[in-house]
């Protein structure tokens, strides 16, 4: 039920995008505000789906592989799409994604099979976890010197 539910606030936040992309014009406050709760709720729901194989991660069933991989790919694709003109924020943001999208190699390094549940997202794990530091990087350097 938390990964459906977290699928459907995901799908909710394509819309929500989507929409604004068509419209040209700037985003309201408002707006910005309801696409941040939208991720925000996406992620509580992938969380707590997660957080039901605490302690079992090596014991999750074949059968649920693809629901555990997409929850975390999920999470790290929701953290990029924070929208924060903080540069701070957008920097913590950043390197959460890069750690769950990690957590996705991880997951289908240590359980067979996993792989071949979720092939388009470990490619685009790994291309992320290649890409995604060079950002942090750049937003490090970003950030104003503290004495």
């Amino acid at each position: 039920m938390w990964y459906q539910a977290g699928i459907t606030y995901t799908d909710l936040l394509e819309i929500k995008l989507e929409k604004q992309r068509e419209s040209n014009a700037r985003p309201s406050p408002r707006s910005l505000s309801k696409i941040n709760n939208i991720i925000t709720k996406g992620l509580m729901h992938f969380n707590s789906f997660l957080k039901s194989f605490e302690g079992k991660i090596n014991q999750i069933d074949e059968s649920y592989y693809q629901s555990y991989g997409r929850a975390q790919f999920f999470i790290a694709v929701l953290h990029g799409k924070f929208i924060t003109l903080d540069k701070k924020v957008k920097l913590e943001n950043t390197e959460a994604s890069l750690e769950a999208y990690e957590k996705v190699l991880e997951f289908c390094d240590g359980h067979e099979g996993a792989q071949d549940t979720i092939k388009l997202e470990i490619e685009a794990c790994k291309e992320m976890v290649k890409l995604l530091p060079v950002k942090i990087v750049k937003l490090k350097s970003e950030l104003p010197k503290q004495s």
